[in-house]
């Protein structure tokens, strides 16, 4: 006996689906893969983020990127953001430095310019004293000597000699010698690169010591070849080599603060 409020049952049915039509598959066939967009929107958006703030800091003058190095300092940060303004600042720093009578004068009276003059210039240099401070403040100092190895680099410093306990430095081909010597004239091509004095006076390392300056350019030689081929140009086309070095304040090893945590 059925009952009369049993439910009807499913039939099952041994019919298969049916098959997609060829247009249909091969659309599915040429829709991206999830896997295959994962990996490539992020480098997308950070090349966009990174040319974004190259055309910033080409833009910006000398000042502002300072106004901004005290602004970050004074909100305590110290992300990849200030850190690329406070690698621009120290290319324009050193540019700087290749343009000041001081400098000048002795890379005409000597074979390059020693590295310890080039930092003595910066450190007391009325407009870049401040962001010396700032930047010694976040770094011990051997990081902080490597990054300005780098910059000198891509400031378009030279190297005298790759090697050895003292290390003079060409200043960059493409800034003019305007300082003269007493009675004579400037001779750019001869004094900046070319065959001048092979004398080095060695007493002078300023402060900081010389023994250890050979070794910070030593380790610059082991992964800095391809910086010396970049960009010499002028205060403002300097940041865009600055910034696609990724961070060289990042890279360069443990700061103040984490040295001291």
């Amino acid at each position: 006996v059925v009952s009369e409020n049993t439910e009807s049952a499913v039939v099952p049915t041994d019919k298969a689906a049916p098959a997609p039509s060829e247009s249909k598959r091969k659309i599915v066939d040429e829709l991206p893969s999830q896997s295959s967009t994962e990996g490539a929107e992020p480098k997308a958006k950070k090349a966009r983020t990174t040319t974004t703030l190259q055309a910033e800091l080409e833009a910006a003058t000398t000042e502002q990127l300072l106004d901004r190095m005290t602004r970050a300092m004074e909100e305590g940060l110290w992300d990849r953001k200030t850190q690329s303004v406070a690698s621009t600042i120290a290319y324009r720093a050193l540019r700087d430095a290749a343009k000041s009578e001081k400098l000048q004068i002795e890379s005409q009276l000597s074979k390059g310019v020693a590295r310890a003059t080039i930092v003595e210039w910066v450190d007391e240099s009325p407009k870049y004293t401040n962001w010396v401070k700032q930047m010694r403040s976040k770094m011990e100092d051997r990081p902080y000597q490597l990054i300005i190895t780098r910059m000198l680099l891509k400031a378009g410093y030279d190297r005298v000699q790759q090697s050895g306990r003292y290390i003079n430095w060409y200043l960059p081909k493409d800034i003019p010698i305007t300082a003269k010597l007493p009675g004579k004239g400037s001779d750019h091509a001869a004094d900046n690169g070319g065959d001048g004095d092979k004398g080095v006076n060695e007493d002078e390392g300023g402060e900081g010591g010389d023994d250890e300056e050979e070794d910070v350019d030593e380790e610059e030689d082991e992964g800095g070849d391809e910086e010396e081929d970049a960009d010499n140009s002028g205060e403002g086309n300097g940041s865009k080599s600055v910034v696609s070095s990724d961070s060289e304040l990042e890279k360069s090893g443990q700061t103040v603060e984490q040295k001291k945590g």
